[in-house]
């Protein structure tokens, strides 16, 4: 009644607004005001009336289908849907929200009449439906942004589960998807996306497809029993697939086509039966993390034609073929991962730069790590056992092993075969051979090869072996029958160099050569380069700095600790990290501080007749320069050494004056840096002679003088 008497008034007064018949709605407005006052002790009578909010919209308690009620809605309404059966397929045009009941009783059924649901509008958000019987998607989103879809479970589709073409932040959670005709989830040119909590089963094609997208997470899915591959990402960048199980899959767990910068970390990828469970090609700086690759029909990981990658933490076992495979893939770095119960543990195909750290590869029917054509390989720190071959080496450049062990394989614990390469403070103990060696040029220094059944190392034809400075087993060396024949160690054969040996264990802390293991160029905020202030150390600084390795990000100067900001009082650092600077004690209080506290290798001294690089721990001469024919404009000498302090490496460079410190940064650019591993001691003093007068440093112009730990 007062909605009524309200609506009167108001049309009578914008009649008397409107200057028409005055007199005769002036009464008609006495009246309805004349009713109201009359009615109003009767009002609290009368039961109040709650009306159902017009931005609610109920079907089929207002309109028989979701459609019609679509058709009837105002963007920013809400459709209630109540449980059943509804028989339609719906365009959604507007700026809505749709919910069903319950997606377990509310079945929108499209009668193999196209798109179950199609979405033509930003914003839409769409829950608890059950969508079956598409001809085509069960869901399309035609180039919309925004979309939420929630809870919803979608069967039976000819097509695609959920197609978002064209579509930016897309929020699909807590779905589940199977019977697909094609993928499960497509996403093309679509970024942004957000995949979380679904279940994803039994398509015929691949289980979710990143196609031409950007900034895709998927997270928390299980996509599992597809008839392809479990997640296919083509020509997409920066995709994140986290906490993820992908598994009995016909194909594929994960696979990855000129995709860059994608991250798959802390999944459970098993019983794939494709090649691979994940294949990554022509797909740089991709990031396998703190996965399980496991149980796998052939191979577990797959590296082909793409450089940067990072392989961290991961368990890979259990895999019909090779734990990993990485071909034509420069730089890979596999780290902190535990590689058992394949063929291969590492496999290594024409592939250069590879980084082996903190591993653990054992118990593989075959070779623990294989390679061949692949240059520059770097094994650190890991351990290597139990398997037929520890590591195996054919046609391969410049390796280097350092910190392992490598111990109870079967055949050799390394073969290398038409390879060159160094070998430090590992131990080879209680393999068949220790290491047999065939047509290769090698080093092994403070090594400990004990134990073996065999041979200690086995030197076939032209190989050049010199394992001095290592540790045999025993005061008395190894065992040759002419060359030691009071040798009790292990044994070796002809073509190795074995004199001097060391009669009681010893491996240094720290090699310049480990560099090769820990690199000052790698990690945001890892490695610190402090200047002095001195405009001829910093000059060398800055040189130095421009050879940094590009792909691998470093601080640069301009953010870098300088020494009255981020040094205490007494020159120590106020920050984490390693650290790499030039200059001498006297310049440098970063220097003088490792000096003062007995951490630093050498030291600088000048007794009048002799300018002297001197051994800090016992204050020893490792050189000595005679001052009265030194002149820095003709030749200069410089010291490069490596320390720790804690976790920390801090790489220093000085010379006696500025030109020995500027040769220093182009000594390291030029000599050490190209073959850093190499250089299998923890102090290097060198002398640079300029020869033809140019004051700039040439290769040939620089010499080792001595050298130490």
């Amino acid at each position: 009644m007062i909605t009524i008497l309200s609506k009167l008034i108001q049309f009578c007064f914008w009649l008397v607004l409107l200057k028409k018949n005055r007199l005769h709605i002036q009464r008609m407005l006495e009246l309805a005001i004349l009713t109201l006052m009359l009615i109003q002790p009767f009002l609290d009578c009368v039961p109040t009336v709650v009306e159902a909010d017009p931005g609610t919209i109920y079907v089929p308690d207002d309109h028989p289908t979701i459609q019609y009620a679509i058709g009837n809605a105002t963007a920013g309404d809400t459709i209630i849907v109540r449980s059943g059966t509804y028989r339609e397929s719906i365009w959604i045009d507007k700026q809505l929200t749709i919910q069903g009941e319950d997606k377990e009783t509310t079945f929108i059924d499209g009668m193999n009449n196209g798109d179950v649901v199609w979405i033509a509008a930003d914003g839409v958000q769409f829950f608890e439906f059950t969508l079956l019987n598409a001809s085509d998607d069960g869901i399309y989103l035609n180039d919309v942004n925004g979309t939420v879809i929630y809870e919803c479970i979608i069967c039976n589709c000819s097509d695609e589960g959920i197609y978002a073409p064209g579509s930016d932040n897309t929020s699909i959670e807590n779905c589940t998807i199977y019977g697909m005709g094609d993928y499960g989830i497509y996403l093309s040119v679509s970024h942004d996306a957000f995949i979380a909590g679904c279940d994803i089963y039994n398509n015929s094609d691949d289980g979710i497809y990143v196609w031409n997208s950007k900034d895709a997470l998927i997270t928390g899915c299980e996509v599992y029993d597809i008839l392809s591959q479990g997640i296919y990402v083509s020509l997409s960048h920066r995709t994140r697939i986290v906490d993820c199980d992908i598994y009995n899959n016909t194909s594929q767990g994960i696979n990855l086509q000129h995709s860059d910068n994608t991250w798959i970390m802390d999944c459970d990828i098993y019983n794939n039966s494709g090649w691979e469970a994940i294949y990554v090609s022509s797909s740089d700086n991709t990031r396998i993390v703190g996965s399980r690759i496991y149980d796998n029909y052939y191979t577990g990981v797959d590296l082909y034609g793409s450089d940067n990658t990072a392989t961290m933490d991961c368990e890979i076992y259990n895999n019909g073929w090779d734990g990993m495979y990485v071909s034509y893939s420069d730089n890979a770095l596999i780290e902190g991962c535990s590689i058992f119960n394949n063929d291969d543990g590492i496999e290594l195909g024409s592939t250069d730069r590879t980084s082996i750290r903190d591993c653990s590869v054992f118990e593989n029917g075959y070779k623990g790590i294989y390679f061949s054509g692949s240059d520059i390989t770097t094994i650190c720190n890991s351990t290597v056992y139990n398997n037929s071959d520890g590591i195996y080496s054919y046609a391969s450049l410049k390796t280097y092993i350092a910190r392992s062990a490598i111990f109870n394989n079967s055949d050799d614990g390394l073969y290398v075969g038409e390879s060159s390469g160094v070998i430090v403070n590992s131990n080879f103990t209680d393999n068949n051979d220790g290491i047999n060696s065939y047509k290769s040029n090698y080093r092994a220094t403070y090594c400990s090869i004990e134990g073996n059944d065999n041979y200690g190392i086995y030197g076939g034809e032209l190989t050049t072996f010199n394992a001095t400075e290592s540790w045999w087993g025993n005061e008395t060396g190894p065992y040759h029958g002419s060359l030691n024949p009071a040798g009790t160690g292990d044994m070796v054969t002809e073509y190795i160099e074995f004199d001097p040996w060391q009669t009681e264990l010893y491996q240094p802390d720290i090699l310049l050569s480990d560099l090769r293991c820990r690199r000052p160029h790698a990690g945001v905020n890892s490695v610190y380069y402090v200047p002095t202030g001195n405009i001829y150390d910093d000059s060398t600084f800055y040189a130095f700095y421009a050879y940094k390795v590009n792909t691998q990000i470093i601080t640069p100067p301009t953010q870098s600790p300088g020494s009255s900001a981020f040094l205490d009082v007494d020159g120590s650092p106020l920050f984490d990290g390693d650290i790499v600077t030039f200059g001498g004690k006297f310049a440098n209080r970063l220097v003088a501080y490792y000096e003062d506290a007995g951490l630093a290798k050498i030291g600088f001294a000048n007794n009048g007749t002799h300018r002297i690089f001197r051994r800090i721990s016992d204050g020893a001469h490792v050189y000595a320069v005679d001052s009265s024919t030194y002149n820095e404009s003709e030749k200069d000498y410089f010291v490069f050494q490596i320390y720790a302090d804690g976790d920390r490496y801090i790489l220093t460079e000085w010379g006696i004056r500025a030109p020995g410190t500027y040769a220093g940064g182009i000594c390291y650019i030029d000599i050490i840096l190209p073959r850093v591993g190499s250089f299998t001691d923890s102090y290097f003093v060198f002398s640079w002679t300029d020869l033809n007068g140019d004051i700039k440093p040439q290769p040939e112009e620089i010499a080792v003088e001595a050298s130490g730990n």
